[in-house]
């Protein structure tokens, strides 16, 4: 049976003090590794083993950043590593890269995430790091299963790689966001004693809320939607890409309001969890998608006290509907 390592890689050293947490408490598990590693086992062709590493981890009771060499150690049996690289930890990334490759040359490492999500960025890691084997621009799902199924390189979306000393891709495609299976923290490395501090059920959270005056003690990452709006021109009067922009040639996949309530469901009712950050692009593009996610969510077991951190924008708020999109917004739980 293949296994699949999936790794969140740790900030590099100047970066450091980038977390998703307080400082008395491990950055929560990080979604990419779960949500990926669900999907590849309900869709690759044969069974197959997952695991997750988070960058943070407590040993003899210190929160600490697992170290290049652990992390080598951890996927030692992988037959398929996969990175997801953010710009605080590209170069962790590379050089977890080279660090597998190193104990292993057979290994296939794959890199994936926002900050390798265009082409210039995918044809420099190609070009300058051998030990990286293909990049993932956008939507991983798919391109991970084929990888995983061995089809042939020039079918699998959202790819990059070499071809002697040539890069290239395969056309981009955008996953179905009602095909992923909802996911949970079974697959990742020490995940009960990470999620301590952010189970709102547990003893030690309710400390950390009562020493920091509130709950910011690190948020779970979900999504309902792909792609930024703006982008793909359904908001803005200035319709169109940012000239800054990565994210424009990400897909624009929508997950029905259902789904969305049962995954928070499923978190809530196996960990605990109240504290979410929305990671769409924006959230709530006009009243009648608001709407429909305060219907859906009274379907399901939610707290009341829910919260999320997630972006919107401006002309949302300023438009004729703007007064009643933020009434719903509350009602949701967005408070930031």
């Amino acid at each position: 049976m293949k296994k699949l390592s999936l790794i969140f890689p740790p900030p590099s050293e100047e970066y450091a003090d980038v977390v998703w947490s307080v400082k008395d408490a491990p950055s929560p598990p990080q979604t990419a590794p779960a949500e990926l590693g669900a999907y590849v086992k309900q869709y690759a062709a044969a069974p197959i083993t997952v695991q997750g590493i988070n960058p943070q981890t407590i040993r003899n009771g210190q929160i600490r950043y697992h170290t290049i060499d652990e992390i080598t150690q951890l996927c030692s049996d992988a037959d398929i590593v996969g990175l997801t690289c953010l710009y605080h930890n590209q170069q962790t990334a590379q050089e977890i890269a080279q660090a597998i490759k190193k104990y292993d040359q057979k290994k296939i490492v794959i890199m994936g995430g926002q900050n390798v999500s265009n082409k210039w960025m995918a044809r420099v890691i190609l070009k300058k790091n051998p030990a990286v084997d293909y990049v993932v621009l956008g939507d991983g799902e798919d391109a991970l299963v084929a990888l995983v199924n061995n089809q042939p390189i020039h079918q699998i979306p959202n790819l990059a790689y070499r071809n002697n000393n040539t890069i290239l891709f395969t056309p981009r495609e955008s996953v179905n966001l009602n095909k992923i299976p909802l996911w949970d923290y079974s697959d990742i490395v020490d995940a009960n004693i990470i999620l301590e501090a952010h189970d709102s059920r547990t003893p030690r959270y309710q400390e950390l809320v009562q020493q920091y005056k509130g709950r910011t003690l690190g948020e779970i990452a979900i999504f309902s939607q792909r792609g930024c709006a703006k982008a793909f021109g359904e908001i803005g009067k200035m319709k169109g890409a940012c000239n800054f922009c990565t994210s424009s040639g990400s897909s624009n996949g929508k997950m029905h309001p259902d789904k969305f309530w049962q995954q928070v469901e499923l978190l809530y009712s196996q960990y605990g969890i109240k504290d979410y950050f929305l990671a769409d692009n924006v959230f709530g593009i006009d009243f009648d998608q608001v709407q429909q996610f305060s219907i859906s969510k009274k379907l399901f077991t939610i707290p009341d006290d829910i919260q999320f951190r997630a972006y919107t924008y401006p002309s949302i708020i300023l438009s004729p509907d703007g007064k009643k999109i933020s009434h719903n917004l509350k009602e949701l739980g967005i408070n930031n």
